[in-house]
């Protein structure tokens, strides 16, 4: 199982970032990010830039990415009324060379107010998570024309997802991992 990050961590990032803005809805951010781009990096970070997220560097997003198990990790930083979210892409370290996985995360730290994370991407999934322990779940699919198929009925596929949502009363994270098929 994955990490998952302090609360604290990013405080910092406020007073290097932008004047918040809108109100945002986090599983919405982490559908437009990672889900709409099928966790693909390059595609994730020109979607955040377009958005006009900021850049994150040096430290907090080398913490970030040791803390993430992130090798070649790109982040963008966005506050906003609802809290500063982070999107964290790269390739997961401890890569198979068969199944290159890289990894499309949104975190929601400082948050204002609680937010369930998991009932949200239960909503999206639509399956049962495959691992449910306390404020964390995960979810196994494969995505067949932008539909989640569950694995057990899913024909070959170019790559597997996972999609992992936590979230308690400071902070929220989605996290999806796509690997993929390398024959």
């Amino acid at each position: 199982m994955r990490r998952l990050l302090a609360p604290a961590l990013f405080f910092g990032v406020c007073a290097a970032a932008a004047p918040p803005a809108v109100a945002q809805d986090a599983f919405g951010v982490f559908k437009m990010l990672c889900l709409d781009t099928e966790a693909q990096p390059a595609s994730a970070l020109s979607a955040a830039e377009d958005a006009g997220w900021e850049l994150m560097v040096g430290e907090r997003l080398d913490e970030l990415a040791n803390l993430s198990d992130v090798e070649g990790a790109q982040a963008r930083v966005r506050p906003t009324a609802d809290g500063i979210f982070v999107l964290l892409t790269g390739m997961q370290s401890d890569n198979d060379p068969r199944e290159p996985t890289s990894v499309c995360a949104v975190h929601l730290f400082a948050q204002q107010r609680p937010y369930d994370a998991i009932a949200a991407a239960q909503a999206w999934v639509g399956i049962g998570p495959v691992q449910q322990q306390g404020a964390m779940a995960r979810w196994e699919f494969a995505l067949e024309n932008g539909v989640v198929v569950r694995l057990d009925d899913a024909p070959p596929a170019p790559a597997l997802f996972g999609l992992i949502a936590y979230s308690d009363q400071q902070r929220t994270q989605f996290e999806l991992a796509r690997a993929e098929i390398v024959e």
